[in-house]
């Protein structure tokens, strides 16, 4: 997988996104860790997350899917763990609503 250019990708497409506000690369790749078993982690920070937990399109376009993990981690983020052909990124979804109304 041609992580830089789906980055990029991702990038593009958020930009066109009103309801993403942010995209945050995080975990080894952020860090320079990189090895060749390295994944790509990335959050999203968004609005609202309804929109896409329900609409797998912003993430199934990014390459060849051949599984992906629907969950939720101990912050309540929904997370989207999406193994592609030759990689895997891990999506997290930040809600800045769902955030707010919660204080």
């Amino acid at each position: 997988m041609d992580y830089r250019a789906v980055l990029e990708r991702i990038v593009t497409w958020a930009a066109k996104d009103p309801n993403v506000r942010t995209v945050v690369l995080t975990g080894s790749a952020a860090s320079g860790a990189l090895h060749e078993l390295s994944d790509r982690d990335i959050e999203l920070h968004v609005l609202r997350t309804a929109p896409l937990e329900q609409d797998d399109s912003w993430w199934n376009s990014l390459g060849e899917v051949l599984a992906v993990e629907r969950l939720t981690n101990g912050d309540d983020q929904p997370t989207r763990l999406v193994y592609y052909v030759g990689g895997k990124i891990d999506f997290t979804l930040v809600g800045f609503l769902e955030r707010v109304s919660q204080i």
